[in-house]
């Protein structure tokens, strides 16, 4: 999914991707060295900006298709795909072959739940997360005529292991239990279930009229507790950086028992 963009004839043209990538990283490259793998996805199979990659270690899939919004760029489907999900079956290689996951599909129905854009998602363990985020004209195709970013509260949690979401709330991580634009990381070597990391990211101001900036600082980060389904606020130290939006982050074990990221 995504976009990207080149120089043609002097103008700037810009495509949503159609294709599906992947870089083997058993190896060491460079920008200049490194080869990607692509593969063309088959009728159905959504193209989103923003959409989220979650891996089923039990499946051996990639799932995609509950976050993200049909792409802004030459998209026929620019009012919005139907919610859904979708598997990317891994071969081993490199690619591998999609399909639509009916099943996970039914559940997000079921739930009554709605495409968020822009959340804080991550997987980790036999789960996955999605805090916040927000529904606009291209979430999903009943969107067509909204007008503004509507915020979505709440985080859901996908248990890959029975199939099933759930949406509770989130507001133990502020007082509207909003997120947008930021990261959430999964930590597995805490809890017995390990924990997820709010990185800063904006939240809806008190009105919940519409996403604008109300960005977070790294002074304080929650934690998530998925065993327990609880909020902790933790202060930091140190020369933390300042707040943003739509940026990375990675993390690896560390020595003595430590993780960074």
């Amino acid at each position: 999914g995504g976009a990207f963009s080149y120089q043609q004839g002097g103008s700037l043209q810009i495509l949503h991707s159609t294709t599906t990538l992947s870089i083997d990283m058993s190896k060491s490259w460079t920008n200049s060295s490194v080869v990607i793998n692509s593969f063309s996805k088959p009728s159905g199979v959504p193209y989103l900006d923003d959409g989220t990659l979650w891996y089923n270690e039990k499946e051996g899939t990639l799932q995609v298709g509950f976050t993200g919004a049909a792409a802004r760029f030459n998209n026929p489907e620019d009012s919005g795909y139907p919610l859904g999900m979708w598997s990317f079956k891994l071969d081993g290689q490199g690619g591998g072959t999609w399909s639509e996951d009916t099943a996970a599909t039914d559940a997000i129905v079921s739930a009554g739940l709605t495409r968020p854009y822009q959340g804080l998602s991550a997987f980790g363990g036999d789960s996955a997360i999605n805090i916040g985020g927000y529904e606009n004209s291209r979430t999903v195709p009943e969107n067509v005529n909204v007008t503004d970013q509507i915020p979505i509260p709440g985080i859901v949690q996908y248990n890959m292991t029975t199939g099933t979401f759930t949406n509770s709330s989130a507001a133990g991580y502020n007082f509207n239990g909003t997120a947008e634009r930021g990261m959430v990381h999964y930590i597995p070597f805490f809890g017995p279930k390990g924990v997820y990391i709010i990185l800063s990211g904006d939240i809806s101001r008190r009105n919940f009229y519409s996403a604008a900036e109300n960005i977070q600082p790294f002074s304080t980060l929650t934690l998530y507790d998925p065993a327990t389904g609880t909020f902790f606020n933790q202060t930091a130290s140190g020369n933390f950086p300042n707040g943003r939006i739509e940026f990375c982050a990675t993390g690896a074990n560390s020595t003595n028992g430590t993780y960074e990221m």
